[in-house]
């Protein structure tokens, strides 16, 4: 019986973040990492991203709200941690993480 082919060594990982006012660790770094979607699910509220240092309101890339996202993968890829903080008040934020 012929088998199902893998799409990833390890299945990517799926989760949902509750991101502050101060910054949050979103993912911790991996180095196996092939590829990051975060999402800005919130309705009012932008979410700022850093990636290896705390992220700062203002400074690095602006999350707008209601399904703005980031993507990193398609040519490089970050392995480090990433930080998020939130504009103005908590917020969630869902996230994807590929593997080799």
């Amino acid at each position: 019986m012929p088998t199902t082919p893998q799409l990833y060594k390890t299945p990517p990982v799926n989760g949902t973040k509750t991101v502050t006012t101060s910054s949050t660790l979103v993912l911790a770094g991996n180095s196996a990492r092939t590829g990051v979607r975060i999402v800005n699910n919130d309705q009012g509220n932008r979410i700022w991203v850093s990636e290896g240092e705390a992220a700062v309101v203002g400074r690095g890339e602006c999350l707008f709200p209601a399904g703005d996202y980031k993507r990193n993968g398609e040519t490089q890829v970050f392995k480090g941690d990433i930080y998020a903080i939130a504009e103005n008040a908590s917020c969630v934020a869902s996230f994807i993480e590929e593997y080799e």
